[in-house]
């Protein structure tokens, strides 16, 4: 997971470059579509996704991947459910492979990277876990400017 701000458009795009997410531009669904069954090499494998099936952007979203996935090659679960939050801790015991949802910091600066991706933090969904993320997200939170 990567956290950008529309002015950091500079970093965006690096990024973008670097982790190879510019060989699949969203204008070209059907060359992806295409490299992603490549990649699967004829397996189909099951994807839960978890959603607020109660807020239709959540749902709209949730329907644009599993139309894009299924012609992939995947198999979508719909574990979309009114009580989605109640579940997010579940997914460090199985219960889904990917979420829809948005997030907002109660923080300011940078309190919010070490509570996602710190080993054990509170809004650490998916049990992420490195030393080296550990270490720069408490260096962060004693840097200033």
């Amino acid at each position: 997971s990567q956290l950008y701000v529309l002015s950091d458009k500079e970093n965006y795009d690096k990024s973008v470059e670097n982790n190879n997410s510019s060989e699949y531009p969203s204008d070209n669904m059907d060359e992806n579509i295409s490299k992603a069954k490549e990649l699967l090499g004829g397996k189909t494998p099951t994807v839960r996704i978890l959603y607020n099936n109660k807020n239709a952007n959540r749902v709209n979203s949730y329907q644009m991947i599993k139309e894009s996935a299924e012609k992939a090659g995947f198999k979508v679960e719909d574990k979309g459910t009114e009580d989605w939050s109640e579940q997010l801790p579940t997914g460090k015991d199985g219960a889904y492979d990917a979420s829809i949802f948005g997030w907002v910091s109660s923080g300011v600066g940078n309190s919010a990277l070490g509570q996602i991706f710190k080993t054990g933090a509170s809004s650490n969904f998916t049990s992420y876990s490195n030393a080296t993320v550990d270490a720069a997200a408490d260096d962060i939170m004693k840097t200033t400017d």
